[in-house]
Formats: C-alpha cells, structure tokens, sequence
C-alpha cells in the first residue's frame, strides 16, 4: 500500500509537470502568433503610409507643372518634408530630379556603341569626385551588347568569370544603381561617392542644369572649375535658368542638346516609423508631358 501511494504521488506530479508544460508552451506561441500578427499590421500600415506619401508627392508634382515650365530647387517639390508626427506614427520624406544627374545609359547609343561625348564627360566627373577615370571605359563595357573588352580601359565576361563567384556582364541598359557593385572598380568607398551624382534612367533622357550638382556641372567642359560650377549651381537654386544661353559659351554646340531646363524623372524617398519599427521606401516616378504622374520602379529598404 505504501508502495502504491508513492508512485500515486510520482504519476501526480509528472501529470502537474506536463500540464504546466503544455500551459507555457501555449501561452509563448499564443504570445508568439500575436507578436507575429502585430508586425504583419505594422508592416502593411507603414507600406500604406509610404503609398500615400508617394500618391501625395505625385499631386505636388502635378501642380508644379501647371504652375512653372522649368524645375529648379526652389520649388516646392525640391523641398525635404521634415518629420511629420500623427497617430502613433512618423512620416519623412525626400524628393530628388534623378535628371540632375548623370545618365549612365547615355554611355551607349541606340546602335550599341561607345558615344564618345558621354564617355569623356563622365571621365571628367569621375576626375571631379577623385575616382580613377578608367571606371568610364570599363562601365561602358557593362552596358555594351559586345562581349569585347575596351581599349585599354575595359572589362567583359573573361574577367568577371575569373571571380571567386563567377558572373557575366549583362549588356544591355542599368535599370538600378545597386548594380554598379558588381561592376570591376566598384567598391564600397567608390560607390557611395558615386551615388548622388550619377543615374540609371532611360537612353537619351537630357541633365536638367537647374538641378544638378557642381561636380556635374563641372564635367560638362574640359575648361570649367569647380567654383564656376558652384557658382552656376547657387545661381540655378534661386530661381533657375530661364533658358540655356548661360551654357552656350561652355559646352560645344551639339552639347546643348543633351541639356534642359525641366525634369520628367523624380525620386521619392520616404521613412515611416511606427514605435521601434522602421520602414523606407524609393519610388522612381514618372511626370509625363500631360502631368500623369506614375511610379516605375519602387523598392523598400534598398536603392
């Protein structure tokens, strides 16, 4: 009898044990689900927030075209939204003229060639930013649709292929500047002096002098400094150039055809925090002629 009362008392606290196991375990996935459930709904209300900057940014730049035929950093779209607080949650938000920049699909022409013009001009804007001007001829050959590497600055498949992960060059236009990490000469320091000056936008879109940055102003001649080029960008942020007759005596005449003075290209970015989550958003609009604004490209967390 004694025996049958202590394995009575075992078999009662192993029931006790394994209940208050199952009473844990369903409380933590209880807690679990719900954590998992309450950053799913974070995330759809940060995206939705970001969606509506975009949709908001979109009508600014609607009405600058009703309101103005250039675009200059003066405008009301050029100004940077400073944190906004609502509802248990914080909006920022930036606009930029990816025109201002330099095309680095202007490099090759529609019939698969170097353009000569393109290619010394961006020479002189990676002279500008300290960055070893070879870098020209060797991102050429990352767009070209030949598998030949240029002469003598140049890479193709028979160098990528030679690295510790193989890859090849895709020849054909750069839809993302985060694809200029895998171009040869590109490292992190090189990247990140790159990035505010150059673009990745259709083959042919004109710079907008209005907006662009003194090195990129500078590489439009051989002869210009860095001070004119300053003095020519604080002049455009006050109002603009009405017109590109300040440009005539800098840049040779078939030059001014790859200049402008208005902008169809934006880039939207946008930081919604709600408590200790963080989201950001890139949006690449489209202002057509007609002033239909639309996104062509949108990414979340990444350039």
């Amino acid at each position: 009898m004694r025996h049958q009362r202590g394995m009575a008392l075992i078999i009662g606290l192993m029931l006790v044990a394994m209940a208050t196991l199952v009473a844990v375990t369903l409380t933590f996935n209880l807690k679990l689900d719900q954590r998992r459930a309450q950053s799913l709904l974070t995330t759809q209300q940060s995206r939705q927030l970001a969606l509506a900057a975009e949709a908001w940014a979109a009508e600014i730049l609607r009405d600058d075209l009703n309101n103005s035929s250039t675009d200059h950093l003066g405008e009301e779209w050029a100004m940077q939204l400073p944190p906004v607080p609502a509802e248990g949650f914080l909006v920022q938000g930036l606009m930029e003229d990816m025109q201002g920049r330099f095309n680095l699909n202007n490099l090759i022409g529609t019939d698969g060639k170097v353009v000569p013009a393109q290619l010394a001009q961006f020479q002189r804007l990676l002279v500008a930013l300290q960055i070893d001007p070879s870098l020209a001829g060797i991102m050429g050959d990352w767009i070209d649709p030949d598998t030949q590497g240029g002469f003598p600055d140049g890479a193709e498949d028979d160098y990528y292929t030679g690295s510790d992960i193989p890859y090849r060059t895709p020849n054909t236009y750069i839809t993302a500047l985060t694809e200029l990490q895998a171009v040869r000469g590109v490292d992190d320091e090189v990247f990140r002096k790159l990035l505010p000056y150059v673009s990745t936008l259709p083959h042919g879109t004109q710079l907008n002098v209005n907006t662009a940055p003194p090195p990129v102003l500078q590489s439009l001649s051989e002869t210009m400094d860095i001070f004119q080029a300053e003095s020519l960008a604080a002049e455009a942020a006050e109002d603009g150039f009405p017109d590109l007759q300040a440009f005539q005596t800098i840049v040779e005449e078939d030059a001014l055809e790859t200049l402008t003075l208005s902008s169809d290209y934006f880039r939207l970015t946008v930081r919604v925090t709600i408590g200790t989550y963080s989201l950001t958003m890139y949006s690449l609009l489209l202002r057509d002629p007609a002033g239909q604004v639309r996104p062509l490209l949108r990414t979340f967390g990444s350039i």
